[in-house]
């Protein structure tokens, strides 16, 4: 193959690289400092040995996660080729070669030696390596925005958890007061009044006119009289259960914060997306993808014409199954390097559309009545979906490549 080879070992502040030419002798290392200038001098040496021995240089990069950023970008807008190895796929080739000894500079030289290897090999029916497209920039601006939902999400299922441990300690009873421990009223009675002999001075009059956070409205007479009843039976409230209280109130209060980013987020996803076509096409024909599931969904995945079929985007969302047979054994290995916030994301879409869509239903209890449990049939469900996905989502890209060969 007329081309030369260069392996990237990626760091958090520094990276091995290493060129290796066609015999498979390195040609080029050296240390690269995670620096947009540092950056910018290597492109310009990898311009350099290109021109000097005329050849193109694909370069390729194991698991590297965020840490590879602007880096792989700015080499994607240089017009270099960059390809994404598996993770699981890199540790079978370092196996099969017997890598002598682990260091920085072996790596880049050894994913250097995959990359010139990378058509020959493969581990089962997986992707070992793919071709990394760019996605637009509004996906990948997408992209951040879900993964902040996300995480702010979890950040409040973590503080209602702590809060809710904590409140067991001291006021039991408060529990029985909200179905959801995080309705706008439980929370502002918590920042409020989680002190019980604070709660007990004030009067129903008062509590009832607390205006409730991130509302127009008051808590209302009802609810206050029946917090009243509960905080007059408590009579255990020593030094600790004080601060207890004190504790639940700042997490009552991290908690409102929370719920108001989260709902400033949402709605940026949702006006992003409105300039994203391919989000208005899951949500149409996927039933179980709100507005958010959606766009984090295509956010993740980017641009569909990298993945050259369905089993592979199923590789990528991490719900499809490595066949792992051996003689008479015949079993399936799960997937290890995938990307999880799409495997999260589709996932959620299965479990939601089996609510609302009668075809899943009947798929998932057709699973389940083979003898498969919850969390296989789901992700069974997932990689059915992601097929039918793909389909939609290539379609349309070929209905815009139409178009646009039509207007000129």
């Amino acid at each position: 193959m007329n081309e030369l080879a260069c392996g990237i070992d990626i760091g958090c502040d520094k990276h091995s690289v290493t060129v290796i030419g066609s015999e498979g002798s390195a040609i080029f290392s050296k240390e690269l400092v995670h620096d947009l200038s540092a950056i910018r001098d290597f492109i310009d040496e990898l311009k350099d040995i290109k021109v000097k021995h005329n050849m193109e240089i694909i370069i390729g990069m194991e698991g590297a996660m965020g840490y590879a950023s602007p880096l792989d970008k700015m080499l994607l807008v240089e017009g270099f080729e960059v390809i994404q190895i598996n993770s699981y796929a890199m540790d079978k080739y370092r196996k099969l070669v017997g890598q002598p000894k682990k260091n920085d500079k072996y790596c880049s030289k050894l994913i250097a030696s995959f990359v010139k290897a990378r058509k020959e090999f493969a581990v089962g029916n997986e992707t070992s390596w793919h071709k990394i497209v760019m996605p637009s920039k509004e996906k990948q601006r997408l992209r951040i925005l879900c993964r902040l939902h996300k995480q702010i999400t979890k950040d409040i299922t973590r503080e209602s958890n702590r809060m809710i441990g904590l409140i067991h300690g001291y006021f039991p009873s408060f529990l029985s007061l909200y179905e959801d421990i995080k309705s706008k009223g439980s929370l502002s009675l918590l920042k409020n009044y989680a002190d019980v002999e604070k709660a007990k001075r004030a009067s129903v009059k008062t509590i009832a006119k607390m205006k409730l956070d991130g509302s127009r409205y008051h808590l209302g007479e009802k609810k206050a009289e029946e917090f009243k009843k509960l905080v007059s039976v408590v009579d255990f409230y020593d030094e600790v259960s004080k601060e207890i209280s004190y504790a639940v109130s700042c997490h009552a209060e991290r908690i409102i914060e929370s719920q108001e980013k989260e709902t400033e987020l949402a709605e940026k996803i949702i006006n992003l997306s409105a300039s994203i076509e391919e989000v208005a096409v899951v949500k149409k024909n996927i039933k179980g993808a709100g507005d958010i599931l959606a766009a984090r969904l295509v956010s993740e995945i980017g641009e569909i014409n990298k993945f050259e079929s369905s089993d592979k985007l199923a590789v990528y969302c991490g719900v499809a199954c490595l066949d792992n047979s051996s003689g008479k054994r015949e079993f399936q290995k799960k997937v290890i390097a995938s990307n999880r916030q799409a495997k999260d994301s589709i996932m959620r879409m299965a479990f939601a559309s089996l609510r609302t869509n009668d075809l899943s239903r009947a798929y998932y209890n057709k699973k389940r009545k083979e003898g498969k449990g919850h969390y296989h049939t789901l992700k069974c469900l997932s990689k059915h979906m992601l097929r039918y996905i793909f389909k939609i989502l290539n379609e349309f890209e070929n209905e815009k490549l139409n178009c646009r060969k039509l207007a000129a």
